[in-house]
């Protein structure tokens, strides 16, 4: 997870970033909207953490020109958590919860924060998932790198190199755990088992046989 940290305070930026890196994640620094901008156009970020009085600018402002910036360039929703003063106003707070994704308050409770990164990373990881099942061209690829794969288990199944044709299955099963797709993966299981077992070539090719049929069918 790629994150981006907007603050005018050297301090502050300087101490979240070794916090930040020190839980496993690639950090990226602004000190001004300008450069935070130019960063959001430029990088791949996951994540905004941003001091919502960034240079005086009023924090839906800043959260509005990122959300516009994602729109523009067709990217994912970036998560957007807010940096707020501990005496901000309940008015106030109120009007970046609604546009935020999360809020934080000064001092920065670093095991709080970890938990949302924790929370939200979970929650990407779903949104990527249904991106991908939502998206024909990928899913089309799949579906023909599926298929060479499928051939060449045919192929290994015929003149008895096993140990290629579990290779061919173990990568088919992995690119359908990506997408959740339980029934692929189950036959690849399955497939894998019988490998492993009584190696019975006119189950395999069953098996085999079932799961071209259901590749063809899940992505069409």
């Amino acid at each position: 997870m790629k994150i981006l940290v907007v603050d005018d305070h050297p301090v502050s930026l300087i101490l979240l970033n070794h916090q930040l890196i020190a839980m496993g994640f690639s950090v990226l620094q602004a000190n001004s909207v300008e450069q935070a901008m130019v960063l959001v156009h430029q990088e791949s970020i996951d994540v905004v953490i941003m001091d919502c009085q960034v240079l005086g600018m009023d924090g839906t402002k800043f959260v509005h020109l990122i959300r516009n910036q994602g729109n523009l360039t067709g990217l994912v929703k970036r998560i957007m958590i807010g940096v707020v003063a501990s005496d901000c106003s309940e008015i106030k707070l109120n009007k970046l919860v609604s546009c935020l994704d999360d809020v934080i308050s000064k001092p920065i409770d670093i095991k709080k924060l970890r938990a949302m990164l924790s929370t939200h990373l979970e929650r990407m990881k779903f949104t990527s998932t249904e991106r991908v099942i939502k998206n024909h061209a990928v899913l089309k690829i799949l579906k023909e790198t599926t298929n060479k794969d499928l051939d060449v288990a045919f192929e290994c199944l015929n003149s008895v190199k096993l140990s290629l044709l579990a290779s061919s299955v173990h990568r088919i099963k992995g690119a359908y755990l990506m997408i959740n797709d339980v029934e692929v993966v189950e036959l690849c299981r399955k497939i894998e088992n019988e490998l492993n077992g009584n190696n019975n070539t006119q189950h395999l090719t069953l098996l085999l046989s079932a799961l071209k049929n259901k590749v063809n069918s899940s992505v069409e």
